[in-house]
Formats: structure tokens, sequence, C-alpha cells
């Protein structure tokens, strides 16, 4: 995408959703539908990643409650050492 089409994009996100609707009707047909699927398609990877920080943010919390509930949990290396000399 160039410097100036994300500028463009930039500009246009700052805008209410009809407003945006409004600006790509007066824009070519062609060059309104990349945009707006550009837009789109930056709006799902941004909601996308913070779909993702949250459920991170759960696992740690998870990882949190785990160890003080139960405390660390041995290494189990020696005991699997052992059964393979078996």
């Amino acid at each position: 995408m160039t410097d100036l089409l994300r500028q463009v994009m930039s500009e246009i996100e700052k805008l209410p959703v009809a407003q945006q609707d409004a600006f790509a009707q007066r824009l070519p047909w062609s060059l309104a539908s990349r945009l707006m699927a550009e837009l789109k398609a930056q709006q799902m990877l941004e909601k996308e990643y913070r779909n993702r920080q949250a459920f991170v943010l759960q696992v740690d919390r998870l990882r949190t409650r785990l160890l003080e509930t139960y405390g660390e949990f041995p290494d189990s290396v020696d005991l699997i050492r052992e059964d393979r000399s078996r």
C-alpha cells in the first residue's frame, strides 16, 4: 500500500462510519471499494489483535492462579530418564 493511500485511509478511519460511507460513494467505484476493503481488513486485524491480547491476559491470570494454588510443579526430566533407562 502506498504512503498516500495509507494517509487517506488514516483520515477516513477518523470519520464516523456514516461519513465513511458517504465519502466512499463520492469516489470512483474501484478506488472506493479498495479503500473500504483495506479499512475493513485493518479493522479486522486490530480486532483479532485485541482478542489475542485478551486471551493472553487470561492465560497469564490462570498461570498465576495455578502457581498460587498448587505451587511450582516439579521437573519430570529425572523421572523420564529413569523410565527410559529400564
